[in-house]
């Protein structure tokens, strides 16, 4: 028996409808069932919790500052000049010939030059009938000019090369620079065809010379020095 839950009047059997208030009926069955699920509905929210979020940590670095590498300048010792191998008047008169022999090489270029502009000159005169005399001489300077050039060329050279030479081999050093019958023909024919270029390497040769005549016999005991090594 069931009953209207509103106005309490007592409700016939398979009434849809309180008879009294009009009020709807619940089937008992069915109220029974929402009961049941509202109750399984409010224990399933008891029941759940809602996850934990996982809390993030930032890591902390820790920072040792090492030692940072202390930089030390090599100490260096001046041991003076380190001795050469070579007495010193015969190093300073491989350097002089050297000097010498670039000397030479410079005037021989500028006479060179002056050759060819005797020759560009000299076929300038020869195109007119009034200067052919002229022209001639500028060819016959020219070609002086380009021999003596070529001498001052070929002495210079050998000249440099010596200059390496004779710190190994110090032979006929004062056979070659004593007589002073070469210089006086070179200072000629450089001061006629070389002008002040000329006259500049002939004084320096005459330099050089005296350095040997002033030291032949150290020269001449180099000599004997290294003869007799060769022999051995």
């Amino acid at each position: 028996m069931s009953f209207c839950q509103k106005c309490g009047t007592q409700l016939v059997a398979e009434a849809q409808f309180c008879p009294s208030c009009g009020t709807p009926v619940v089937n008992q069955a069915t109220q029974t069932q929402s009961v049941q699920q509202t109750a399984q509905t409010e224990q399933e929210q008891v029941n759940y919790q809602q996850p934990v979020q996982p809390q993030y940590q930032q890591p902390t670095y820790q920072y040792q500052q090492g030692a940072q590498p202390q930089y030390q300048q090599p100490a260096y010792q001046y041991q003076g000049p380190v001795p050469s191998q070579y007495p010193p008047v015969l190093e300073n008169f491989t350097k002089k010939v050297k000097v010498e022999g670039i000397i030479w090489i410079v005037i021989a270029s500028l006479q060179a030059i002056f050759a060819l502009y005797c020759f560009s000159n000299g076929a300038t005169l020869s195109s007119s009938y009034y200067f052919r005399e002229q022209a001639s001489q500028c060819y016959f300077y020219g070609v002086v000019l380009a021999i003596v050039a070529v001498i001052n060329f070929i002495v210079a050279s050998r000249d440099i090369k010596n200059s390496k030479l004779y710190l190994e081999k110090p032979v006929g050093i004062v056979k070659k620079y004593k007589p002073i019958g070469g210089y006086i023909i070179n200072i000629i024919y450089n001061v006629l065809f070389g002008g002040l270029f000329g006259v500049v390497g002939s004084i320096y040769g005459f330099y050089v010379r005296s350095l040997v005549t002033n030291n032949e016999a150290e020269f001449l005991s180099y000599e004997q020095q290294y003869l007799s090594k060769q022999n051995n």
